[in-house]
């Protein structure tokens, strides 16, 4: 379980997400995270293929350390894909993240507001 720890930590960081950021994509609580990589609980089977998914690697790394890594990218939209990489080698600073997902987050509001409206 230790090692599972590590490893969680590890590639959390290495994606540069606080534990918060894991959290919020989980929707979890940050002591549930906490909690994870010090070892102390362990994830079911959903949040665990949860956090693979989160951390971009497969289940089998994130339990075994298995050296195939990366899981395929959940990106269907080549495009898309292409953009939010090239946005990810440029991003220096904590507050252009945050404005990035301010806009996705506002995008991804107004498509769920149109949901609303139109099945009401």
């Amino acid at each position: 379980m230790k090692t599972f720890a590590k490893r969680l930590k590890s590639l959390r960081e290495s994606r540069k997400l606080s534990q918060k950021d894991l959290a919020d994509i989980l929707g979890i609580q940050v002591a549930l995270v906490s909690r994870y990589e010090r070892g102390l609980s362990v994830p079911s089977a959903a949040t665990m293929i949860d956090l693979a998914r989160a951390l971009q690697v497969t289940t089998d790394h994130l339990l075994v350390g298995s050296t195939k890594e990366s899981a395929a990218p959940q990106i269907r939209h080549a495009v898309l894909l292409d953009r939010f990489q090239r946005v990810d080698e440029e991003i220096d600073e904590r507050k252009e993240l945050e404005a990035i997902i301010s806009l996705l987050d506002a995008f991804l509001a107004k498509k769920q507001i149109k949901r609303m409206a139109a099945s009401a």
